[in-house]
């Protein structure tokens, strides 16, 4: 049984969650994506950011369309458009992740 769990976040969406399963105990060791969209206004929130996710688990992407880089990585972020929204996607057992990269989301 496959068990999938998706956060969008896009023009003032609310959360969506998608799930199947009974119990969340089911879903000990599972690894969730997670999709949410980014913007940074300037280099001292790309540093931010970069700090913050730096220290959590998982494998992360970030970017649009054909470009995507890894959002660990300074120098990726720098050559993406940041005038424009980033889609960051989350491949971790963590749900927590959300409360963490909140604060760079756009809602």
């Amino acid at each position: 049984m496959a068990v999938v769990l998706v956060w969008s976040f896009k023009n003032n969406e609310t959360c969506k969650v998608l799930s199947i399963g009974r119990k969340t105990a089911h879903w000990k060791g599972m690894i969730f994506m997670q999709q949410m969209y980014i913007k940074f206004n300037d280099a001292e929130q790309v540093r931010k950011f970069i700090n913050m996710i730096d220290r959590l688990e998982g494998k992360f992407e970030l970017g649009s369309g054909e470009r995507i880089v890894n959002p660990k990585s300074i120098i990726g972020i720098l050559t993406l458009d940041l005038a424009q929204p980033q889609e960051l996607r989350c491949y971790s057992d963590n749900l927590k992740l959300m409360d963490v990269i909140r604060p760079f989301c756009i809602v």
